[in-house]
């Protein structure tokens, strides 16, 4: 039995086809190597207010945000509380830097929080 032109290049073709799905490539690569995609749309920066940057409402808003997710594994929970500490004190920061924010002020509200600033 004879094979023709036509069978030999699908044959090629499903080959070429196979190879391409299975190499690796963008962020199927990346994911496999644990590094993540990069992030879908450019970070803004934030620029606090006068309202923001009260000790009093950063403290009320750092002890209520992680209500929600109490329910979670302790890692994703240690995660998250991680991410809120650093965010918080990123805030403070940006607070003292506006002017906003006293250094005393930010000293005992980095304090009443247990933050490392």
């Amino acid at each position: 039995m004879s094979v023709g032109p036509m069978a030999g290049q699908a044959g090629w073709l499903a080959v070429l086809v196979a190879v391409g799905l299975l190499w690796p490539t963008g962020s199927r690569a990346q994911s496999r190597q644990g590094v993540p995609a990069p992030p879908a749309s450019t970070p803004r920066e934030y620029n606090p207010d006068p309202t923001t940057c009260r000790p009093e409402l950063m403290q009320a808003a750092y002890r209520q945000q992680l209500g929600a997710y109490q329910e979670e594994s302790p890692a994703v929970v240690a995660q998250l509380q991680r991410l809120q500490r650093d965010l918080t004190v990123s805030s403070i920061n940006r607070c003292i830097t506006s002017g906003l924010m006293s250094k005393e002020q930010a000293q005992a509200l980095a304090e009443s929080l247990g933050l490392d600033r």
